[in-house]
């Protein structure tokens, strides 16, 4: 008996030994980010297996400068990007049909050039006429020495316009990149002036990747300063939805209003306060011209620009080339970005090996959807 006794005291000190070890070794290699990569994994799996074809939301269409439509933009407009009068007819074409929401996932910094001025007028006039575009800026913390500016002015301006659609900064949450007000020192690619001021709002359209050059997270929000700037498509939700600044952030999460569910967010130390993103599968065959697009790639319907640009004036184009008139537009949230090679817009995910420009589709659907992910430390 007395045998048996050490025996299962032996064995429980052993089982308590070994899990005490275990946990030790599994909080180490935790805390020094080496289980990462088995996260990741699972998060590419879960995609891969979730990624439904039907899964697209159909209020949202995609503006795609693909290869064909980037050919056509040099050829006939000399250029990539075009003249902003391109962008100007396009948004007069979209306004008459009232859609929710117009976003452009491309960088109008500068002006459009010293002889074309009005066009950058008319484009202003475009925005300001429609309320409800949103158009994007980058900004990047520099590496050490890497920026100096000769003139705090410019770089002044900039973070100006940027304040001006900015909302008050929450202590220890978004992505802080410092507590100066107005670094000088950070790069910044802001929108032309005036294109700025006529927009409904501003969004950051900085990606952030993981340690495999993959996007599987954005942020919310980068918090520079007493100020936080949206993301582009963070801004977009909020242009859609509304939504109240001041209670945007819960305990383990994040939420559109006061009475909206809370929207989890990555568990990872690089995803804090970054939204998990849930990638969809191609909805049907006839969201991609020819049927060519790329297995993962194209959830929503999705129309080349040269398609557009023949709705606008059909002069343009051969008969039987698909046209889209207003209307048909109705309604949707239209996102306008490039896929073409040449517009380096293209980013890995875990559906392949590039995606078209179109993030922020990925995580408006995810915002708003309810079909939030959690981190694997939290399944």
């Amino acid at each position: 008996m007395a045998y048996l006794d050490r025996t299962r005291k032996n064995f429980v000190r052993g089982a308590v030994l070994a899990g005490l070890s275990t946990a030790l070794l599994v909080l180490t290699l935790n805390y020094f980010d080496v289980l990462n990569w088995l996260e990741d994994d699972a998060y590419d799996t879960r995609m891969s297996l979730s990624a439904k074809p039907n899964t697209g939301d159909p209020d949202i269409v995609i503006l795609d400068v693909d290869n064909a439509s980037f050919d056509v933009f040099k050829e006939r407009f000399g250029r990539w990007p075009p003249t902003r009068l391109v962008w100007s007819e396009t948004l007069k074409y979209l306004s008459r049909g009232k859609p929710r929401a117009v976003v452009f996932d491309i960088m109008f910094g500068g002006p459009d050039s010293d002889f074309q001025i009005r066009n950058d007028a008319k484009f202003a006039e475009r925005m300001r006429d429609a309320g409800n575009v949103v158009i994007g800026f980058t900004i990047n913390k520099p590496l050490a020495g890497e920026y100096k500016v000769a003139t705090p002015d410019p770089i002044l301006a900039k973070w100006m316009l940027l304040d001006a659609d900015s909302i008050p900064a929450v202590p220890g949450r978004g992505t802080s990149w410092g507590t100066e007000e107005h670094p000088l020192n950070y790069p910044l690619n802001t929108p032309w002036g005036p294109l700025a001021k006529a927009a409904a709002g501003l969004g950051s359209t900085n990606v952030d990747l993981d340690d495999d050059g993959k996007i599987r997270h954005v942020p919310l929000e980068f918090a520079v300063g007493s100020h936080a700037y949206n993301s582009l498509f963070m801004r977009t939700v909020r242009l859609l939805n509304h939504q109240e600044d001041s209670t945007r952030w819960a305990a383990h999460g994040f939420r559109l209003n006061r009475d909206s569910p809370v929207v989890p967010l990555g568990t990872k130390d690089t995803q804090k306060d970054s939204l998990l993103l849930r990638w969809h599968g191609n909805r049907n065959a006839e969201n991609c011209a020819k049927g060519d697009c790329e297995k993962g790639n194209f959830a929503y319907l999705r129309i080349p620009y040269w398609n557009i640009l023949c709705s606008i004036q059909r002069s343009l184009c051969n008969e039987g080339v698909e046209t889209f008139p207003p209307d048909f537009f109705r309604n949707k949230i239209v996102i306008i970005g490039a896929s073409a090679t040449g517009s380096y817009e293209n980013h890995p995910t875990p559906l392949g090996d590039t995606v078209p420009g179109f993030l922020e589709i990925t995580c408006c659907t995810t915002m708003s959807s309810g079909r939030h992910l959690h981190g694997c430390s939290r399944c």
